[in-house]
């Protein structure tokens, strides 16, 4: 966590004054944070990185991918001569889920769901779907869901390293693994991956604006030093108020002056309107140059296509994604008996983990 700027910030947890005035704009860090398992309230003038084909629009009803930081923004989108890295606010608060959380919820579902009601299969795909990308079953299991979803791909070099990777993570798991049964862990390749968003936009897309992740460890992001980039994806920019920050004029600049870092776990402790972001170090924002400057730009994409292309790109191939998303999506909610939820529904306090123990934010007892 970001450490304050000086030593008057209050200590998380104390009685604190209300804000009266607009939330400060600052960039939120969620490398590192507990599981939560309830709504996270994103306060507006939250600003992120985003990396896009500028011939597409920069804010649309398709999803996005947004970054606290822009060398992660500089790898989504695909990598043309168009491709840029802009930086986006939020323009009112929005309502995020924790990805964990989601994938938890998930699970349930695959316990609870009636597979006589699923009499064309859909919500069988979406269950293979989900299960690559979050790891919702064994590692095992997971390992022969890659191998029969790129079984035509998998002697092409961006899948062979990978899969070598996982191969070698079967055979030798971490040592803090669980015991029993090797879990399954986050595989974000980009076709399937386009259709988790799309699936989970509408399973939860009129309750929250999109969900966020930490950095997750990974043996399918070997090439990435073993782990996934935190991520933060929301589904329907346009509907959600994002709105693209104009760089280079005068008056941008003079806004962004009193630019804050701002850790999620301040965040995750505070009450809404109460973040007290003053007590926190000033941030610059750093814009790559555009592709079109680098040479080779075109070829510098290492590994699949990211799903963020599909995104950004819309056309026939996102509306059959979009398509599927939503048969699937009926049929889960046919053949479950859990309750999907319902926009406004929020738990008055944030659930860091399902454990007997009273933990605190930080995860101590």
């Amino acid at each position: 966590m970001l450490p304050p700027s000086d030593h008057t910030c209050p200590i998380l947890g104390a009685a604190r004054t209300s804000h009266t005035a607009a939330t400060p704009s600052h960039i939120l860090h969620y490398d590192a944070f507990h599981a939560v398992y309830a709504k996270i309230q994103l306060p507006a003038n939250s600003h992120f990185y985003r990396g896009y084909d500028a011939t597409h629009a920069a804010v649309s009803e398709r999803p996005a991918y947004y970054a606290h930081r822009a060398d992660i923004a500089n790898g989504h989108g695909a990598q043309t001569d168009a491709h840029l890295v802009g930086l986006f606010r939020t323009t009112r608060p929005l309502q995020l889920y924790d990805l964990r959380y989601i994938a938890a919820l998930l699970r349930e579902h695959i316990r609870q769901r009636n597979a006589a009601r699923d009499r064309n299969g859909a919500a069988n795909a979406g269950i293979h779907t989900a299960s690559l990308a979050l790891g919702l079953c064994s590692f095992h299991a997971q390992l022969a869901l890659f191998r029969a979803r790129y079984r035509d791909a998998l002697e092409a070099p961006e899948f062979a390293e990978r899969l070598a990777a996982m191969e070698r993570y079967a055979r030798d798991p971490p040592e803090n693994g669980n015991p029993v049964e090797l879990e399954g862990v986050r595989i974000a390749e980009g076709a399937n991956d386009a259709e988790l968003i799309a699936l989970l936009s509408d399973l939860f897309g009129d309750d929250v604006d999109g969900y966020i992740s930490p950095q997750l460890s990974s043996p399918y992001h070997a090439a990435e030093g073993g782990y996934l980039n935190a991520e933060l994806v929301i589904f329907n920019p346009l509907r959600s108020g994002i709105a693209e920050v104009p760089l280079g004029d005068a008056e941008t600049a003079e806004a962004l002056r009193d630019l804050r870092h701002y850790p999620i776990l301040a965040l995750l402790a505070s009450r809404p309107g109460e973040y007290h972001m003053e007590c926190y170090a000033y941030a610059e924002v750093r814009v790559p140059e555009p592709k079109g400057h680098e040479l080779g730009a075109a070829a510098a994409r290492r590994g699949p296509e990211h799903a963020s292309v599909v995104f950004d790109e819309g056309g026939p191939r996102y509306k059959a994604i979009r398509s599927r998303a939503a048969e699937i999506a009926d049929a889960w909610k046919h053949s479950s008996g859990l309750y999907w939820q319902k926009a406004g529904y929020a738990h008055p306090k944030p659930i860091f983990r399902c454990s007997p123990w009273n933990l605190g934010p930080d995860g101590t007892l």
